[in-house]
């Protein structure tokens, strides 16, 4: 890929200079985490390119996704937390707490939910550092 000097910030050159895709992935995150924009307070700041979230049309969406499901909420239209709902995580607390015969109580709070082996993956990268 050819780049010239103005296409590339110095930032994204750090970090592509890293060993590997999840290292440089990590080292973004942390980045992003450690600085982020605020056009008051820190408009020096990273701005977080990596999600992306449609939360513009909630209040349009809902009552067509209602007439389907009329119990769908707002917020499961949008994307939900990096580590799992709680419901679910209360569930499967349940399911393992009966099907492992744990002889201790499974708190969901110490669960973490994901939706695959790569986010698995990029989630324990960022933990271990």
């Amino acid at each position: 890929m050819q780049t010239h000097d103005g296409g590339i910030s110095n930032r994204m050159k750090d970090i592509q200079k890293s060993n590997s895709t999840l290292e440089s992935v990590s080292d973004g995150i942390k980045r992003f985490l450690s600085d982020p924009y605020d056009r008051d307070t820190n408009p020096g700041g990273i701005i977080n390119l990596r999600n992306a979230e449609n939360c513009a049309m909630g209040d349009w969406l809902l009552p067509k996704v209602k007439e389907l499901n009329q119990h769908m909420r707002e917020e499961e239209l949008a994307y939900g937390t990096s580590y799992g709902i709680l419901e679910l995580r209360k569930e499967v607390a349940a399911f393992l707490q009966e099907r492992c015969k744990a002889d201790h109580e499974i708190d969901p709070q110490n669960l973490i939910v994901l939706n695959s082996i790569t986010s698995a993956l990029l989630s324990l990268s960022i933990a271990i550092g």
